[in-house]
């Protein structure tokens, strides 16, 4: 065996160098030691990300992918024992995780969200609309009512109403709305829209006198 100290070759058995005096080990404690320092470190564990980074991926794959990489990348730095840069990683991969998880949710509120609230919104500009029609047609069963007890008849139209003063129509509904009575006695009022009306022209809106009831635009059996 070699004197780890002055490199000097002794015999097997020595215990001490025949040149400095140094002590030497023996031989199977040589063989020990460079066994115990061609052990391998035992990886040191590293939290697992790649399940959380395949559902990104199947949420909202752009950023999941990202997520993956990374994922795959702290488990080989790991198992080489490169544990800060498993570390790394792996908080990379959950960022771009949980951007993953953010997004899909921001997809849903603006597409689900949109598609939902827009045709509500739609159908309350409608019934607004047309209150104005159905406010008017009130006032002229009304008058239409109040019209026969003082003359023994029914109105034929809305138009006799307002010549005798039974009625008074405000103009911008004139200039959206025309107005007429059907049957005698009246049996429905309706009215129409014109251009003039945002809604379009040719929108009708009914009252049904003997139930009561609504139909056409903006009612909810439209």
């Amino acid at each position: 065996m070699f004197c780890p100290k002055c490199g000097v070759q002794n015999s097997d058995s020595a215990a001490f160098c025949s040149s400095c005096g140094s002590p030497l080990a023996s031989r199977s404690q040589q063989d020990q030691a460079q066994q115990n320092t061609e052990l391998p470190l035992p990886p040191q564990a590293v939290p697992n990300r790649m399940t959380a980074a395949i559902f990104a991926t199947i949420f909202f794959w752009p950023l999941g992918i990202p997520a993956i990489v990374n994922a795959s990348h702290a488990n080989a730095e790991a198992r080489a024992g490169h544990h800060a840069e498993a570390q790394r990683a792996v908080k990379r991969a959950k960022r771009w995780i949980v951007a993953s998880f953010l997004a899909f949710g921001l997809f849903f509120v603006l597409v689900v969200g949109t598609g939902i609230s827009v045709p509500i919104y739609v159908e309350y500009v409608k019934t607004a609309r047309a209150s104005d029609a159905k406010t008017t047609i009130i006032g002229v069963w009304q008058a239409a009512q109040v019209f026969y007890q003082d003359k023994g008849e029914w109105p034929a139209t809305v138009e006799e109403l307002e010549q005798e003063s039974y009625l008074q129509m405000a103009q911008s509904t004139r200039l959206q709305w025309t107005f007429s009575i059907v049957g005698v006695p009246p049996m429905t009022i309706t009215a129409v829209s014109t251009e003039q009306m945002k809604g379009g022209a040719g929108k009708t809106v009914t009252y049904n006198i003997e139930d009561g009831c609504w139909s056409g635009y903006g009612m909810p059996n439209e």
